[in-house]
């Protein structure tokens, strides 16, 4: 499969479609993301106060020029860490759900031997 997604001509190259339906791809069950990805400059993203707080601290920006770019959704400095902030955010939230459903599936699991 890595050949096929490595293929330097684009008319021979595996597409997402047949990747997705690739029989090592397939041995795992993969879930949809958390969120829809945000297209910058097509969608509205939505502005996080702490993210913001985050820009102003780390990186300097100023809160009323970050809601004034994120608004204008134009790919610039700004939006582009803002987003990538706005996801590791929700990623953290995934991979702790998931911990935790994990945690529950093995207590039951134990109380189920006992």
């Amino acid at each position: 499969m890595i050949r096929l997604i490595l293929n330097p001509d684009p008319a021979k190259r595996i597409t997402i479609e047949e990747i997705r339906s690739h029989p090592w791809y397939t041995q795992v069950e993969h879930q949809p993301p958390y969120t829809p990805p945000i297209f910058l400059g097509k969608e509205t993203i939505p502005i996080d106060a702490k993210i913001q707080a985050m820009l102003e601290r780390d990186h300097k920006i100023e809160p009323e020029k970050s809601e004034q770019e994120i608004k204008k959704n134009k790919f610039n400095n700004t939006t582009t860490t803002y987003y990538l902030l706005l996801k590791r955010k929700e990623r953290a939230g995934i991979l702790r759900q998931q911990y935790n459903d994990d945690v529950k599936k093995m207590q039951a699991k134990k109380k189920k031997n006992a």
